[in-house]
């Protein structure tokens, strides 16, 4: 049963070989960009980027060259595709984020910086935006066509990333959250209880969107 489930993700993962070289590319360019910007959290926004377009090439891949019929003669049920495909995201992003984690040091040391300090709560909290956004895409996609829904689909993305940006701005004005104190040694343990009880419902949802997927793929007439 989890054996067809990791041979669908590793499916998925097959799809997007051809885009290798640019996801080389740009994983170069982010380092590149934060030497520039003398910003190493920079490395770990960048690779979000890079999840979000990643995590949607196996539905462009499969739906330009008319993979449907081939997963429906697959002997695996359709669960087993959904679960592969949700599978496959969560593979990139802790891959992604182990990346991002390695390099942040190395340019804070390249660009002659003070110690940035921990960069792994900034890192787990990318994680989890970049589950929650797919979270809200993946149903958008197995319901519908990829072609059809991709505008509308990206709208999590873009919703979720506003909020990133407008936050703040915004919990500075209204003082919702005393980050200098949350962000300090003695407000370290209530730091990492928020990241926990973030983890918590984003996994919670994460899991939710994968039985909506699947209920909204098993009415599809492949």
């Amino acid at each position: 049963m989890m054996r067809n489930v990791v041979k669908c993700a590793m499916l998925d993962a097959r799809t997007i070989r051809s885009y290798l070289k640019n996801m080389v590319f740009m994983l170069g360019l982010g380092v590149v960009l934060s030497l520039v910007m003398k910003s190493p959290t920079l490395v770990m926004t960048y690779m979000v980027v890079i999840l979000m377009m990643v995590s949607t090439y196996p539905f462009a891949v499969s739906e330009s060259n008319q993979m449907a019929p081939l997963y429906g003669s697959l002997p695996m049920k359709r669960w087993h595709l959904v679960a592969g495909r949700y599978l496959y995201a969560l593979v990139m992003g802790i891959l992604a984020t182990a990346f991002s984690m390695v390099m942040m040091p190395l340019v804070t040391r390249l660009i002659v910086s003070p110690d940035a300090g921990d960069g792994t709560p900034f890192a787990l909290l990318l994680l989890g935006l970049f589950l929650l956004v797919c979270a809200l895409q993946y149903p958008i996609f197995f319901g519908l066509d990829y072609t059809k829904s991709k505008t509308f689909g990206m709208l999590p993305a873009l919703v979720v990333f506003l909020g990133i940006t407008l936050l703040p701005g915004l919990n500075k004005t209204l003082h919702l959250v005393d980050t200098h104190s949350l962000l300090s040694g003695d407000g370290a343990g209530g730091l990492w209880g928020l990241l926990l009880g973030f983890a918590a419902a984003v996994l919670v949802f994460y899991a939710l969107s994968a039985y909506i997927s699947f209920r909204l793929y098993n009415r599809r007439d492949l």
